[in-house]
């Protein structure tokens, strides 16, 4: 049996308000959580519980076991537990309930932080998610490596570190988001991740080789899964997916130095697939991709890091489009890690780790639209600034 410790409850909605705080004792906490959760549901509410940050099933003999498991972890508070249950209802999934404020978002990965910048970096970024430190307790994020917005303004989390993807709510100007509500967690080293059309989260498992698909909780592998390999059901270190306005899915190869496009498990090359190198019919480390949908069908972005430089591809040609670094350009891309296209004014972000910077270029293409909201980026480090190029 758990030993008398003292258990902090919080029970909130999405949206961030408190709907009970209270102190319970570790001994009757299975059966008064179990209750709590019984009365929720009997409201039409659907609740996910987690202690410190991770997704917990609701049996009394994994409440048990968790605490026991994680009730130290704090070496601060030795007696102290926060366990949380998250609240989900119609009120919290509103659109009016987050306010996401145009910008440039950008996850760091050694920061542990998502923050939003003004796209002509003109001013300081504000934090809008972690800033606690490397973590899987409440507000918490552990190298967050993918994020993508729904419709309304939600935003989603896949974090390395934590082996999760968490949901937040943006806040109003200078807030923190709230939620941090765990949505999925069966995954080796989750990457890159998008939204399909009908709100599913699909993520890039990089030691896993496969892409996974969640939808309500539940995970299924859609691509790869079969070990590293280069053959046409196989994938080898995905980092990044994208999925286009016809649910083909993207996903962008660091151990094949390729970009695929999968339906229904069909695979076919886009982009290279001819071996590491910098000719114009190769892919050297891609390290992210977006998609560029025009008049003329959807195009493919892709960050390079071994070749310092950002290609377009087009499905059904063989050769890329260097639209943004490679030899002799200024200023140069030294490790590209992060990418995204802003349709409004047909301008593409790069992330560069190397120089802890964000570039910006116009490319000047009369796009349709972007997936997801313009204006996101992922990154691996901290950025210092911003250069038009």
């Amino acid at each position: 049996m758990v030993g008398d410790k003292t258990v902090e409850v919080s029970v909130r909605a999405l949206s961030g308000e408190v709907i009970l705080a209270k102190a319970l004792l570790s001994s009757t906490l299975c059966t008064e959580l179990q209750q709590l959760v019984a009365a929720l549901r009997g409201q039409d509410k659907k609740v996910q519980l987690l202690l410190n940050g991770v997704l917990l099933s609701q049996s009394a003999l994994t409440i048990e076991d968790a605490v026991l498991q994680h009730g130290d972890c704090d070496a601060g508070r030795p007696d102290f537990v926060e366990f949380t249950a998250v609240v989900e209802d119609a009120a919290s999934k509103s659109q009016d309930r987050c306010e996401l404020t145009p910008g440039l978002y950008i996850s760091e990965v050694n920061n542990h932080r998502v923050t939003r910048w003004a796209p002509d970096g003109s001013s300081e970024a504000e934090i809008v998610v972690g800033g606690f430190g490397r973590g899987s307790r409440l507000g918490q994020l552990a190298g967050p490596k993918g994020l993508c917005f729904d419709a309304h303004g939600i935003f989603y989390v896949a974090e390395a570190g934590n082996r999760r993807v968490t949901r937040w709510c943006p806040k109003e100007h200078g807030a923190l988001a709230a939620g941090g509500q765990t949505v999925c967690t069966e995954m080796e080293e989750p990457g890159g991740i998008c939204l399909g059309g009908h709100g599913e989260i699909y993520f890039a498992d990089v030691r896993g080789h496969s892409v996974g698909c969640c939808r309500d909780g539940d995970v299924a592998i859609v691509a790869g899964g079969r070990g590293p390999g280069d053959a046409l059901d196989q994938l080898d270190r995905p980092v990044d997916v994208a999925v286009d306005s016809e649910g083909f899915l993207y996903v962008a190869e660091f151990g094949n130095d390729r970009v695929t496009r999968w339906k229904d498990k069909t695979c076919q090359v886009i982009a290279g697939g001819r071996g590491w190198g910098d000719a114009l019919e190769q892919l050297a480390s891609p390290t992210a991709i977006c998609l560029q949908e025009t008049r003329d069908g959807v195009s493919v972005l892709v960050a390079e890091a071994g070749n310092h430089r950002v290609s377009r591809w087009t499905p059904g040609q063989t050769r890329c489009n260097v639209v943004v670094g490679g030899v002799g350009s200024l200023p140069e891309l030294e490790t590209p890690s992060g990418l995204c296209f802003d349709a409004a004014d047909g301008s593409v972000y790069v992330a560069d780790a190397r120089t802890e910077r964000c570039f910006m270029r116009n490319l000047c293409d009369a796009a349709l639209r972007a997936h997801g909201i313009p204006m996101f980026i992922c990154c691996v480090s901290h950025v210092l600034g911003f250069v038009s190029c």
